[in-house]
């Protein structure tokens, strides 16, 4: 990276310092350190390459998406952790920071122990596609599975409406990762009245972006849970609520969630 680059990646990072959350990742330090090649073969001479670093929070229970596909989540546990999200969410949101790529994989678990840990969201403002900007490097950027947690306004690549509750729709699609432990389902039903699942990316954006498709809401959740649900992954983006407003929704408020009944697991696919 030349200098110009580090310094303009340092410029585009520096705000994430500052943050400060409980439930989300921090970032404790970045700085530029000056590496030595080893001599080039046409001159003999060595060269210096700077790097840019950055040091993040170490989060060791791993992410949220191997832990919701590894374990099957009790409704009280979801609720906890959907609590959680929200509030990072609305503290990042009160700090004008949009994420734009909630999913489970940049969800992290602060400690191995499930039950007593808390969850963090990580990779801020999409750091990676901010160095990949800086790099050649094609794995920084190469970002899998976002398209299931994509709303239909970042499908349709529509900057006047991308914002604040496009985290919202992301996060509705987390949840019902928690629920089924895989990301999403998507069903179109064809002219005959059979269902198919889309399986491809480009099929699942013009689903959701031109069809007017959303994720399958797993049948037999407790009524508030569904509801929550609901309410993340309406289409219009001004009649969806931003985080804050979530922190009021019955289902982060009942007292009894660890009475629920949540539907099988090779159930909760399908409706």
């Amino acid at each position: 990276m030349r200098a110009q680059e580090i310094w303009e990646l340092t410029q585009r990072l520096e705000p994430f310092l500052h943050l400060k959350h409980v439930n989300v990742v921090r970032h404790l330090h970045h700085q530029t350190v000056i590496t030595r090649q080893l001599p080039e073969q046409r001159n003999g001479e060595q060269t210096s390459m700077p790097q840019y670093q950055i040091l993040m929070e170490y989060c060791s229970g791993g992410t949220l998406h191997s832990y919701a596909r590894d374990n099957i989540m009790s409704a009280s546990l979801i609720q906890k952790w959907t609590q959680q999200l929200v509030s990072g969410l609305t503290y990042l949101h009160k700090q004008q920071c949009v994420h734009r790529d909630i999913k489970s994989e940049n969800i992290f678990l602060s400690t191995p122990d499930a039950h007593n840990c808390d969850l963090k969201i990580g990779d801020l403002g999409n750091v990676k596609r901010i160095v990949a900007q800086f790099t050649d490097s094609s794995e920084i950027s190469c970002e899998k599975g976002t398209y299931e947690f994509m709303s239909p306004e970042m499908i349709t690549g529509n900057p006047a409406l991308v914002g604040r509750r496009t985290d919202v729709w992301s996060l509705g699609c987390v949840v019902i990762q928690m629920i089924t432990g895989h990301a999403p389902y998507f069903y179109k039903v064809l002219p005959q009245g059979k269902e198919v699942q889309l399986t491809s990316g480009t099929a699942i954006m013009y689903f959701v972006g031109k069809l007017g498709g959303m994720p399958r809401i797993p049948n037999g959740l407790p009524e508030p849970m569904r509801r929550f649900v609901e309410r993340c992954l309406i289409r219009s983006v001004r009649e969806r609520p931003y985080a804050p407003d979530l922190q009021g929704d019955a289902f982060l408020l009942e007292r009894e969630a660890d009475q629920w009944t949540m539907p099988q697991r090779n159930n909760a696919q399908r409706n």
